[in-house]
C-alpha cells in the first residue's frame, strides 16, 4: 500500500514537472512583439535661393519724364542693361526703364545733373554668381533714353549689354561696355575742351564691335577702343582720332584732308592701307595686333555726296 502511494506521488510529481517545463518552453517560442515602428521624419530641407528670399523679385516697368531745363547732364550705370538712346519728339528728357525690387535704381537729380545707378551686388556671393551667369546668357533689360536734341553730358555704362546713340548734339559723350557692341549714328560732340587732345568723344568695349556713322567730335579728341572686336567709321569728323583694336580691323573714312594730319598706324599680324602722313596739326593714330588697318580721307563735299547716294539708295 505504501509503495502504491509512493509511486502516485512520484508520478504526480514528474506530471508536474512536465507541465511546468512545457510551459516555460512553450512561453520561449512565443514571439516578443515588436516595438512600434518609428515613423522617419525627413531632414528639414535647406531653404532654395527662392525661399530665402521669398518670391522671386519683382519686375517694375517705370517711366522717368524730366522737362529739358531740368536735366543738362545724364550719367547712368547699369551692368545688365542694354542702351537705346535717341532724340526726343517733345524735346524733353524720357527714360523708360525695368526697376527691380531686389537692387533697385538709386535716383539722384542735383543742379542738373541726373544719376541713375543700379547697386552692384556682392561679386563674392555664390548665389549672386550663379545669377549673374545666368542674366549674362539672357538678354539684358533694355533702357530706353530720349534727350533733346542738343544735350549736355552723356555718359552711359554697361557690362553686358550693347549700347546704341543716334541723331544728337552733345557736349561730351562717354559710352563703356564689356560684352557688348557700340554703334553712334550722326551723333555731334560739340563741347568746348582745354586742348584739342582732350577726349571729349570716347567708346570703349572689350569684346564687341564699334561703328560710327556721321558722327565726331568739332573740337576734342574721338577714342575707339576695343581689345576683341573691330572699329569701324564712316564719315568720321575729329582733329584728333585714336582708333585701337587689339583683335580686329581698324578701317574707316575721315572728314578732311591729309595735309592737315599727322598719321600713325601700326599693326603686327595685318595689313595697313593709310594715306601719307603730311605731319599737320591734327592726328590720326590707328593701331591693331591681330587685324588690318585701312584708313582714308575724304573732303566735306566728298563726304556729303556719299550721304546723298547713300540716302537716294535707302
Amino acid at each position: 500500500m505504501d509503495t502504491v502511494i509512493i509511486v502516485s506521488v512520484v508520478v504526480l510529481a514528474i506530471a508536474v514537472v512536465c507541465v511546468l517545463i512545457y510551459a516555460v518552453l512553450r512561453g520561449r517560442k512565443k514571439k516578443t512583439p515588436l516595438p512600434p515602428v518609428r515613423e522617419e521624419t525627413a531632414a528639414p530641407e535647406e531653404p532654395s535661393e527662392q525661399s530665402e528670399a521669398g518670391q522671386e523679385p519683382a519686375l517694375i516697368p517705370k517711366t522717368l519724364p524730366y522737362a529739358a531745363d531740368e536735366v543738362k547732364h545724364l550719367t547712368f550705370q547699369d551692368d545688365h542693361a542694354t542702351y537705346l538712346i535717341f532724340p526726343s519728339e517733345e524735346e524733353n528728357v524720357q527714360i523708360d526703364l525695368v526697376d527691380n525690387e531686389e537692387t533697385p535704381y538709386e535716383i539722384t537729380l542735383t543742379d542738373g545733373k541726373l544719376e541713375i545707378k543700379r547697386p552692384r551686388k556682392n561679386a563674392g556671393n555664390s548665389r549672386f554668381r550663379r545669377n549673374a551667369e545666368k542674366e549674362t546668357a539672357e538678354e539684358c533689360m533694355e533702357v530706353r533714353i530720349a534727350l533733346p536734341k542738343t544735350f549736355g553730358s552723356l555718359s552711359v555704362s554697361t557690362v553686358h549689354g550693347d549700347i546704341d546713340v543716334k541723331k544728337l548734339a552733345l557736349s561730351d559723350l562717354s559710352l563703356q561696355t564689356t560684352h557688348g557692341d557700340i554703334s553712334m549714328f550722326q551723333v555731334k560732340v560739340t563741347g568746348e575742351v582745354p586742348s584739342p587732345s582732350d577726349v571729349n568723344f570716347n567708346a570703349k568695349t572689350t569684346k564687341g564691335n564699334i561703328l560710327a556713322d556721321r558722327s565726331g567730335s568739332l573740337h576734342g579728341a574721338v577714342n575707339f577702343t576695343t581689345v576683341n572686336g573691330s572699329v569701324k567709321f564712316f564719315n568720321l569728323y575729329g582733329k584728333n582720332i585714336l582708333a585701337k583694336s587689339v583683335d580686329g580691323d581698324v578701317k574707316g573714312f575721315i572728314i578732311g584732308v591729309p595735309e592737315d594730319y599727322t598719321v600713325i598706324s601700326t599693326t603686327i599680324h595685318g595689313e595697313k592701307v593709310v594715306p601719307r602722313s603730311y605731319y599737320g596739326p591734327n592726328l590720326l593714330k590707328a593701331s591693331s595686333v591681330n587685324g588690318d588697318i585701312d584708313v582714308d580721307f575724304r573732303s566735306p563735299e566728298e563726304a556729303e555726296a556719299s550721304d546723298s547716294a547713300e540716302q537716294a539708295g535707302s
